[in-house]
């Protein structure tokens, strides 16, 4: 059930912009508590606290994210798009703390942590031929505990007044599955970038997430002319000065603030593009 609390956030940005990984902290032991740096000796997976998929061209995609780090905490994190069997839930796994990536390499970033929020950063590395669906990019300073020290805190833990307040915005449907509609009436997203400036990112209509209680993963149609919308929408927020900084998202009477990302404005348009939208 933790997950659906940590996915309600990053699904609400999702319905216009998939999650991917920026920057990572530095890695000392599972539980992220200790204080001798380890080698990963090659790219361990980033364990997501909750997956997401878009269905865009009657095809499944999913982002994830690798982390190779050095003694020295030097760090690549490399984020692929990963293509799904359609009408499958086969997301990458941890089981086994699976360390095999598969896929086509987006974005790779190099750095000594700490590092900037930003996909343009002196150690990153665009191949938007890979890029199958856009993208909002999440930057982490903490570490929760995980199996193979790997594991994404996406946001802070809920209270359980909130908890309680994101269960109730869910509609109940098949066993296991809860909708959410999210849209400018219950989501509100604001924006601030490095300057101090401040915008709202109104949404367009109505988006249907679908969430698997027993997998934790969502489902969103990225293919809808809604979604063409609010996309575009964000590209003119980027074009505006707001490629990066803080968003503060709130989804129902729940709020939470994070680190974020994005490309530039002509990247989410020739993805509409090549898409037919």
């Amino acid at each position: 059930m933790k997950k659906l609390f940590y996915v309600a956030f990053c699904v609400s940005v999702a319905m216009m912009l998939g999650c991917a990984t920026i920057v990572w902290p530095t890695i000392t032991d599972n539980a992220g508590q200790g204080v001798f740096i380890q080698n990963t000796n090659g790219k361990a997976h980033l364990r997501e606290t909750a997956q997401s998929s878009a269905s865009v061209g009657g095809k499944r995609f999913e982002h994830v994210a690798f982390v190779d780090q050095a003694a020295s905490a030097f760090q690549t994190v490399t984020d692929y798009d990963l293509e799904l069997a359609a009408g499958t839930a086969n997301f990458h796994s941890d089981t086994y703390c699976n360390p095999d990536w598969t896929g086509c390499a987006w974005f790779s970033n190099s750095y000594q942590p700490p590092a900037s929020c930003t996909f343009y950063g002196p150690g990153s590395r665009l191949n938007l031929n890979c890029l199958q669906f856009s993208v909002i990019g999440l930057c982490f300073n903490t570490r929760s505990q995980g199996e193979c020290g790997r594991a994404l805190p996406t946001l802070k833990h809920l209270q359980a007044s909130e908890i309680t307040s994101l269960l109730n915005m869910g509609v109940e449907g098949r066993r296991d599955i809860l909708r959410f509609n999210v849209n400018g009436g219950n989501t509100h997203i604001t924006l601030q970038n490095p300057t101090g400036s401040i915008t709202s990112a109104k949404l367009a209509g109505n988006t249907e997430i679908q969430y698997n209680l027993h997998r934790g993963v969502a489902k969103i149609d990225m293919s809808s002319p809604t979604y063409a919308v609010n996309v575009r929408k964000m590209a003119g927020l980027v074009d505006s000065g707001f490629k990066n900084g803080t968003a503060t998202l709130q989804y129902g009477s729940v709020t939470r603030a994070f680190q974020y990302g994005l490309l530039d404005g002509k990247v989410y348009r020739d993805i509409l593009l090549r898409r037919g939208q």
